[in-house]
């Protein structure tokens, strides 16, 4: 999720993720003006195409059947890190002493035993069973479920992850280039951007993760499979993840969804390379009219919500519904698929999107909440 103020007012370089394009100043007002009259001097756009391949093999999965399974710590070891573990927090030297004594009395136990045996089968198990992620080692499944999709904390704030794209720092990029355009201009760069380092991913072109750079400490790419196109569906008393089909139907493009004044669009994203995309319709296939294409779509978005605010205040909320408590939000998810058709097939179309795009508004949000959070943590 990516948030777009106007106070955004740098777009010198944008990165996103790890797919870098570089949009120098002049040139990104000499394109907007573009817009304004055709025939003045054309965009000059380097594209620096290059993902985060730390390994030079173009293979997204190469070693993932390399990787060792998770082993199952000694108990020795883990009595050892969890007396470590709480003596910070113990500050009462009796109630240490007693939590340590309590520990030691559990590790030398015929039931201690039988647990850690218990630990090493379900482990060896794995192994054998060899089912692929989230059953490659004996926590993986348990910390996905239990640690995670059994929270019932409203995801926003305590696990959500977004990108925050803005800047308190003023440029003057002329009387022709007002803060509102190069929003929608960094917000094109963005989804550009993205969408290819979606086609690396999907064509098994990423390259792999290792700590080393070499391949020889790789690192596991399984999650990066959850990077597009997937949601965390609330549940009663535990969510799921339910992954969407990553261009299914060739005939069907993937989107992207866009939140703007309080409403939201599904907008259509080109699929595969976005240097050379001959099937987006934009005049060419070159990636300065794939750029284009997106900078007039989210164009379109913002004058439509615009006018529709103008016309008719605030639209109800939904979406505040996600940052409650995920069993509130799981019923009243229900409700809102059961009201009618058309809810329940806005809802998919937001929950399908390959990303979400997000403009706000207000302004130095993320300023305030900070500060909000840092003096209660205080």
């Amino acid at each position: 999720m990516f948030y777009f103020s106007p106070l955004t007012l740098e777009l010198c370089t944008c990165v996103c993720w790890s797919v870098k394009m570089s949009f120098p100043t002049n040139q990104v007002s000499r394109f907007l003006c573009s817009f304004q009259d055709e025939d003045r001097a054309k965009l000059d756009i380097n594209f620096v195409t290059g993902v985060h391949s730390v390994v030079s093999e173009q293979d997204t999965f190469k070693y993932q059947e390399q990787l060792p399974s998770l082993p199952v710590p000694a108990l020795e070891d883990t009595i050892k890190r969890y007396i470590r573990s709480i003596k910070p927090i113990q500050t009462d030297p009796d109630a240490f002493a007693r939590s340590e004594k309590a520990a030691l009395d559990f590790l030398n136990s015929s039931c201690a035993e039988k647990l850690q045996r218990a630990l090493e089968q379900r482990a060896e198990q794995c192994v054998a069973e060899n089912r692929g992620f989230p059953h490659t080692h004996w926590l993986e499944e348990w910390w996905e479920n239990l640690a995670y999709l059994s929270s019932r904390d409203p995801l926003a704030i305590n696990l959500n992850c977004f990108g925050t794209l803005f800047s308190g720092i003023s440029i003057d990029y002329g009387p022709q280039v007002d803060a509102e355009a190069l929003a929608l201009t960094r917000a094109a760069a963005v989804i550009y951007g993205t969408m290819q380092f979606r086609n690396a991913l999907i064509s098994n072109q990423l390259g792999p993760e290792s700590l080393d750079r070499r391949g020889n400490i790789p690192l596991c790419m399984a999650q990066f499979n959850r990077v597009f196109s997937s949601v965390r569906e609330p549940g009663v008393e535990m969510d799921k993840i339910t992954q969407y089909d990553i261009d299914s139907d060739p005939a069907v493009p993937p989107h992207v969804a866009v939140w703007c004044q309080g409403r939201w669009y599904t907008m259509p994203l080109v699929r595969g390379d976005q240097r050379s995309a001959p099937q987006a319709g934009v005049g060419n296939d070159s990636a300065l009219a794939v750029f284009k294409a997106y900078f007039q779509s989210l164009s379109a978005v913002r004058a439509d919500a615009n006018a529709r605010h103008e016309r008719d205040g605030d639209d109800l909320p939904v979406a505040v519904l996600t940052s409650a408590e995920r069993t509130f939000w799981s019923k009243a998810r229900t409700q809102l698929q059961n009201s009618n058709a058309v809810a329940a097939a806005s809802l998919r179309a937001v929950e399908s999107a390959a990303f979400h795009v997000i403009f706000s508004s207000a302004r130095y949000v993320f300023y305030v909440l900070l500060s909000v959070v840092g003096t209660a943590m205080s």
